[in-house]
């Protein structure tokens, strides 16, 4: 099957005047987009336009968008109690920089997701920031993880600090 591709683009020749090209590719749906431009022996500044603007045509997701309203409806596709699990699992074997206080932060367990980009097809980069208990103490901090579409998720980085009370 064939699709005629138009492409209507304003360009300056030779600084001197502003012309209209109009290029009309008759493009095989199986052919790569380097190999239509081959075929059709485009100039080199040429076939770097057409694959950006043939790129830019093919997209119909609005990426911050999406990033966004997956960081805000998190909790509705996320399993709170399993995402709690890993959190406290990676928080307990992670170490962490100690800061000793006399009044160290609540022990109460929090979990938020605070970043949620698409990494590469078919994953995601999520932050998690936590506060968890933890030997007499509490740490705060953030889970960097990547989540596949299957569900399955990867502990990237952490960061966080050990709170402590201090001993006399």
């Amino acid at each position: 099957m064939s699709i005629p591709l138009f492409l209507l683009i304003k360009f300056k020749a030779n600084d001197m005047s502003s012309d209209i090209l109009w290029v009309s590719l008759d493009a095989n749906i199986s052919n790569s987009p380097s190999e239509m431009l081959a075929a059709n022996s485009l100039t080199t500044d040429f076939k770097s336009l057409f694959m950006i603007v043939t790129s830019m045509a093919n997209r119909v997701i609005d990426t911050k968008k999406l990033e966004t309203i997956l960081q805000s409806k998190w909790s509705e596709f996320l399993d709170k109690s399993q995402l709690m699990r890993v959190v406290l699992e990676y928080a307990r074997d992670a170490e962490y920089r100690v800061l000793r206080q006399s009044e160290p932060p609540s022990q109460q367990v929090k979990l938020s997701v605070t970043k949620f980009t698409i990494k590469q097809p078919l994953q995601f980069e999520v932050w998690v920031e936590f506060t968890v208990p933890k030997d007499n103490g509490v740490v705060i901090g953030t889970h960097v993880l990547t989540l596949l579409l299957t569900g399955e998720v990867e502990l990237e980085e952490t960061y966080g600090t050990h709170f402590l009370p201090e001993t006399p």
